[in-house]
């Protein structure tokens, strides 16, 4: 059961309208199975709490520059650079989202191996989950609005 106060709603069965994501059923290791997703085996603790950094399963410090690919220019021309103006606030005005190039050239340049052809549903999936992710924050800091008025 989900904690007292919880803002997300873990009764809906449907997924949202438009949502490039097949909710028919969760992954492997999701929460809804009852298995938790953190590879508690391997003596990972929560970030900044582990004795050891070599005790964390995840990569911190990103590829050696070696690893790092070397971007084709012919196809970064080829995938739109338009971008997507976000409801999250900055300082700056509204948060811009990446465009499909900027995601796939950062994205290989790491050392990932991407798929052009990917980007757009790449970029769907990434702008609805943070923008699903503002409004469950928003949702939280309403419930706390009482003992902090300004987040």
């Amino acid at each position: 059961a989900p904690p007292p106060g919880c803002p997300v709603d873990h009764t809906q069965a449907a997924p949202p309208a438009g949502c490039p994501v097949d909710h028919s059923k969760p992954p492997e290791n999701h929460p809804t199975t009852g298995e938790c997703p953190a590879p508690h085996s391997r003596g990972h603790t929560a970030p900044g709490s582990e004795p050891a950094a070599e005790k964390c399963p995840v990569e911190h410090k990103g590829p050696a520059p070696a690893a790092r690919k070397r971007v084709d220019p012919e196809i970064l021309k080829q995938l739109p650079n338009d971008r997507e103006t976000s409801t999250i606030p900055s300082l700056e005005g509204p948060w811009q989202y990446p465009s499909q190039r900027q995601f796939y050239k950062a994205t290989a340049a790491k050392g990932h191996d991407v798929n052009p052809a990917d980007m757009a549903s790449v970029i769907a999936i990434h702008n609805a989950v943070n923008e699903q992710a503002w409004v469950k924050i928003m949702q939280y800091e309403k419930m706390h609005e009482q003992e902090c008025a300004t987040p």
